[in-house]
């Protein structure tokens, strides 16, 4: 079914689902516009996070305005920092989540636990997290105040 016409008419595809569909068929959790695609159990657009380079010499073949989905830049930043994860010693998978993480966050925790074919989960150690780029990134970041 074309995506348009889903998207034209979500309330009273919504009223009619309701009627016609089993009741555990329907995640009454959601509501609305925003919540028709889960409720129903419908693939979701994914979440994308807008990424504007002002500086030209960081420019990715030229391009400077980019959308990107979340899970797809949480995988580029995992894989750019792989050399500060090792096995986990643990090596179990599906540990829960710290509470209070991002979905940015989330989506990086979730890959480490995937790990990788060789090694099983990963955990990012902290020590190998050099004191220079850590104290650049508290210094750019909104809650640095310095006395």
């Amino acid at each position: 079914m074309d995506t348009k016409f889903i998207e034209s008419r979500r309330r009273l595809l919504g009223e009619l689902l309701d009627l016609v569909l089993p009741a555990e068929a329907v995640d009454t959790r959601y509501t609305g516009a925003r919540g028709f695609e889960a409720r129903y159990g419908l693939r979701q657009a994914p979440t994308r996070v807008r990424l504007r380079l002002l500086d030209p010499e960081l420019a990715i073949r030229g391009l400077t305005d980019l959308a990107v989905p979340v899970e797809e830049l949480a995988r580029l930043d995992l894989a750019a920092h792989r050399h500060l994860c090792v096995p986990d010693p643990r090596g179990e998978p599906g540990a829960a989540p710290p509470e209070r993480l991002t979905h940015e966050e989330a989506a990086t925790f979730a890959e480490l636990q995937a790990g990788d074919a060789k090694a099983g989960p990963l955990r990012l150690e902290q020590e190998r997290i050099g004191m220079g780029w850590a104290e650049g990134r508290i210094r750019g970041s909104r809650w640095y105040y310095q006395l």
